[in-house]
């Protein structure tokens, strides 16, 4: 006998599978304003938990030293996990060291990218300063924000609309929670975080482990917290937006991450990613799908 071939996203021999929701394929049966109803909800209790929490860390917290900053971060990051039963997550995930450096593997544009910005800041200050306040900040906001925005709202979507509606959403949501002014200037600085956002969503669903976007987010920050570390504030929009040839990677990234869920991705319950026709997959599509179209 034959066995089945591979699906092209897959991942054989995961680690620890933590369960999903079991009603989460039910809830993709729901279809027209109902689906986007639940998808409005899921929108306006993140959006609440991580703005307000954002803007509460930005107002009270800005200059006070790393402990008050990092000891915030961990107090709505726990108010987040006692609110994930409300947002049930229809991902399946898979935690292991495996699909920890897949998920680093993927994010190979966006590492660079964190690079070269931390060679630019480090010359800045004339060195890279490894503090531990840093980079513990780093990895607080990257553990809180990822859990809201891709956990949380990403892991609820998904279970109501196709991955890459579910990506835009949330990496919109993500950015937003980031404005500082209501301008085009603005809204032009969040281009940033929409797209980083959208890349770590894509990764997050291609894995189902949200470990190596947990890990690239705090890299992604360390730079931006060890310049500030030295005295110098970021997140104004006094200097003026991003030019045309700064957003282009970040536009890049964007089409990246469409092309790491275009084979669909896996949800509760299975172990294969669903919501493509590949030759793998005998040109079946499943009832229930949660890539580019559904049925």
């Amino acid at each position: 006998m034959t066995a089945p071939a591979t699906h092209p996203s897959a991942l054989p021999n995961p680690g620890v599978l933590l369960p999903a929701y079991p009603g989460a394929e039910l809830a993709r049966g729901r279809e027209g304003w109902r689906a986007w109803l639940d998808v409005a909800v899921g929108v306006a209790f993140a959006a609440s938990i991580g703005f307000m929490c954002m803007r509460a860390g930005t107002l009270f917290f800005s200059g006070v030293g790393w402990i008050p900053v990092i000891t915030w971060e961990s107090v709505w990051l726990i108010a987040a996990i006692m609110c994930a039963p409300l947002m049930p997550s229809a991902i399946q995930h898979d935690i292991s060291w495996r699909s920890t450096l897949e998920g680093l593997k993927l994010d190979w544009p966006e590492l660079f990218y964190a690079t070269w910005v931390l060679g630019i800041y480090a010359a800045h200050i004339g060195m890279i300063r490894l503090d531990a306040g840093p980079i513990a900040l780093a990895l607080s906001v990257g553990i809180a924000e990822e859990f809201i925005f891709r956990v949380l709202l990403v892991g609820w979507l998904v279970g109501r609309i196709s991955a890459p509606a579910a990506l835009t959403v949330s990496s919109v949501v993500f950015g937003m929670a980031h404005l500082h002014e209501f301008s085009v200037v603005g809204f032009a600085s969040i281009i940033p975080q929409t797209a980083g956002g959208f890349m770590l969503g894509a990764i997050y669903l291609r894995t189902r482990n949200p470990i190596a976007p947990i890990l690239a987010h705090a890299y992604w920050d360390f730079p931006y917290f060890m310049v500030m570390g030295m005295g110098v504030r970021g997140g104004s929009t006094a200097g003026g937006g991003p030019t045309l040839m700064e957003i282009v990677p970040w536009l890049v990234f964007i089409v990246y991450g469409l092309w790491l869920v275009r084979h669909g991705i896996v949800t509760a319950g299975r172990a294969d990613p669903v919501g493509c026709t590949c030759d793998s997959c005998g040109g079946e599509r499943p009832a229930r799908v949660s890539g580019f179209s559904s049925t």
